[in-house]
C-alpha cells in the first residue's frame, strides 16, 4: 500500500480554523508512493504539487484541490521536492541528476500547463529531504548545503616511534 497525503486538520474554514466534528480524509489514496505535498500560494488554493513513484520513478505532478480530479505530470525524466514560486507562475523541483529546476505554468479556466523548463543551477545535494525554499518575493532561494568532504586519506605508519622521537605528528 503507497503513503497517502492527507489533509492534517480536514476542512477548515475561511480564516483557517478546522472545522468541529469533520475528521481529517486522505487526498489521495492510491498504491504508490506520494509525498512532499505543498499547496499553491494562493490564498484559496485550487491546485497541489507532490513527488509521486506511479511511472517506477519519482516525478513531479500538479493535481487540482480540495478533490485531485484533474492532474497533470510535469516531469518525465524524475524529480523530487516541489516547491512553489511565490505567484504559482512556476515550480521548482530538483531533477533527477541534482539540478534545481524551474518550470513555468500557466493557469487556465480548463486546468494547469506547463511550458518552459530551466536549470537554475546543480543541487549537490542527494537526500531524502526537501533542503531548499524559495523566499516570498521569489528573488531568493534558501539552500542547506554541506561542506564538500575531502576524498584524500592520510596514514601515518609506526606513529608510536616518530611520537618517541618528539616529532610531530600531522
Amino acid at each position: 500500500m503507497g503513503a497517502r497525503l492527507y489533509s492534517s486538520k480536514g476542512p477548515v474554514t475561511p480564516d483557517g480554523k478546522a472545522v468541529e466534528a469533520v475528521k481529517p480524509r486522505p487526498y489521495l489514496r492510491t498504491k504508490y508512493n506520494e509525498g512532499f505535498g505543498r499547496f499553491s500560494p494562493q490564498a484559496d488554493p485550487h491546485w497541489v504539487a507532490y513527488q509521486s513513484d506511479e511511472t517506477g520513478r519519482s516525478e513531479i505532478y500538479i493535481a487540482s484541490f480540495p478533490e485531485p480530479r484533474r492532474k497533470l505530470q510535469v516531469t518525465s525524466d524524475g524529480g523530487r521536492f516541489p516547491a512553489w514560486g511565490p505567484d504559482a507562475k512556476e515550480l521548482f523541483y530538483v531533477s533527477a541528476d541534482d539540478k534545481l529546476m524551474v518550470i513555468t505554468l500557466r493557469m487556465g479556466r480548463d486546468g494547469i500547463e506547463s511550458s518552459a523548463l530551466r536549470e537554475v543551477f546543480p543541487f549537490n545535494q542527494s537526500s531524502y529531504m526537501s533542503l531548499y525554499d524559495i523566499a516570498p518575493d521569489g528573488r531568493r532561494i534558501l539552500i542547506q548545503q554541506r561542506e564538500a568532504v575531502s576524498q584524500n586519506i592520510e596514514v601515518i605508519v609506526n606513529w608510536p616511534a616518530l611520537l618517541r622521537k618528539g616529532t610531530a605528528v600531522p
